[in-house]
């Protein structure tokens, strides 16, 4: 399997340059991610055709997706209505994708002893916007009078979406108090270090760290059902049985190095599994070609409520009208573009104690400002790498832009390939934000401010 391990990724070959390709730009979903990759490794092998592919979670992708910035753009959950009406602004033609199905995982640490299923009610219980539960035995009364660390999504991550609608009945509300990050990696860093912590993520990054972590089966009035590949494929495993998405601009589909990709994704099955997720069906994947094949513009799920089985959506009958704006083929505006090398870090490095603050704070469902506050301060809007646990409550005030220095004195422990990653995805996402036609100041500070606090991270031992 993948291992999905967050960085800003291009692919590149001399070959691209000599047949006059373009690069492909990729960025939104950190769930969609590792599929991304995958199949960017393997269409960049057969084409020699450059793939850049960045993660900076649903919704940041998407608002850089309904804006022309990037052709293509990976999703965890439908787009939602106002990210339409911002593509209708610009004029802008979306093609849906169904890529894949996941199951929204709850994990607790392996070392967990006490929870073996979770009810819809005590989710809600944990998660809910107004939940005052500090302690599991307030959850069920059978558990023991621990401590809970919670750990999840960010407001920019498709999974957050998702999460807070199925369990507290609305879409970004959430509890003040948890640890939130854009990373699933930083989530399974602090299960790991803490027997009495609980977080929710892909199937992908529970599969990939299933040695130390133990997915909690959902009773969801039916008796406890796990993720499993079976249960996800059927829809049983309910409600956190989803289909992952790629859009496209359809101006881009004129491209065909971008549609030769797209073909690529629903031509290898195998990738998507070996990438931790569940391929769809014959009948399903028919059904997504001849809408590639079509162009069939706009959401299929545009006035679909709750969450019906995919297959309920595109077969038999059961397709609901897309949503579109009828403005055609508006010019998509690319990214300038920043060459770096591949490098794959080596899994998480193991935590052997917990993080600082097992809960920390998040900033209530309301539109992000300019310059987030949002007091786990460990996303940006766009492709920023997220800091370590024990380091998310950071003053709010921002740092100027200057050149990042390294202290000549040896750091506490020597640099790791995931230090030096983090380090360059970073500084990748600063570069690319200053060479936007009109850069945001606020964020480019804020981006400084994240390489800032890798290499401070780093030099002070602190895993990442």
């Amino acid at each position: 399997m993948l291992r999905a391990t967050f960085a800003s990724v291009v692919l590149f070959s001399a070959a691209s340059a000599l047949a006059g390709a373009e690069s492909i730009l990729i960025d939104g979903s950190s769930t969609v991610y590792p599929i991304s990759v995958a199949a960017a490794e393997l269409y960049n092998a057969k084409t020699g055709i450059q793939i850049e592919v960045s993660v900076s979670g649903t919704t940041a992708g998407m608002r850089l997706f309904s804006t022309g910035k990037i052709p293509v753009a990976g999703a965890s959950r439908p787009i939602r209505p106002e990210e339409i009406s911002a593509c209708s602004a610009i004029g802008l033609e979306f093609v849906e994708l169904p890529i894949a199905l996941d199951g929204l995982t709850i994990a607790v640490s392996a070392q967990n002893s006490f929870i073996d299923s979770f009810t819809m009610a005590e989710l809600k219980k944990l998660w809910e916007p107004t939940s005052e539960v500090k302690s599991w035995n307030q959850v069920r009364a059978s558990w023991p009078d621990a401590p809970i660390a919670l750990f999840g999504a960010s407001r920019d991550n498709g999974t957050f979406d998702y999460f807070t609608e199925v369990v507290n009945g609305k879409s970004r509300v959430i509890r003040e108090t948890y640890t939130a990050t854009v990373d699933p990696n930083v989530q399974v860093q602090g299960l790991v270090a803490n027997a009495n912590a609980q977080g929710f993520f892909g199937w992908s990054y529970y599969q990939q760290s299933s040695s130390v972590l133990k997915a909690v089966p959902i009773d969801n009035g039916h008796g406890p059902v796990a993720p499993t590949r079976e249960h996800i494929l059927d829809g049983s495993y309910a409600p956190f049985s989803r289909p992952l998405f790629l859009y496209v601009a359809k101006p881009a589909l004129e491209r065909p190095e971008i549609r030769g990709f797209l073909d690529s994704v629903l031509d290898h099955p195998k990738v998507i599994e070996d990438a931790g997720y569940v391929a769809l069906d014959d009948r399903l994947e028919s059904a997504i070609r001849k809408r590639l094949k079509d162009r069939v513009v706009g959401s299929a799920f545009a006035n679909v409520t709750g969450h019906p089985k995919l297959g309920e959506i595109y077969l038999g009958g059961k397709t609901v009208p897309v949503t579109t704006n009828e403005a055609k083929n508006p010019v998509v505006t690319k990214v300038p573009e920043v060459v770096v090398p591949v490098v794959k870090a080596p899994a998480p490095t193991p935590i052997t104690a917990a993080p600082a603050s097992a809960i920390t704070s998040a900033k209530p469902a309301t539109p992000e400002p300019a310059i987030s506050q949002e007091k786990t301060a460990v996303m940006a809007k766009a492709t920023e790498v997220p800091k370590a646990p024990a380091k998310v409550n950071v003053s709010e005030a921002v740092a100027p832009v200057v050149a990042v220095s390294i202290a000549p004195a040896a750091p506490a422990r020597a640099l790791t390939p995931t230090d030096l990653e983090r380090i360059r995805a970073a500084s990748y996402s600063l570069a690319r934000a200053s060479l936007e036609k009109n850069p945001d100041l606020a964020e480019l500070r804020k981006r400084s401010q994240a390489v800032r606090d890798l290499v401070e991270a780093a030099g002070a031992g602190v895993a990442p």
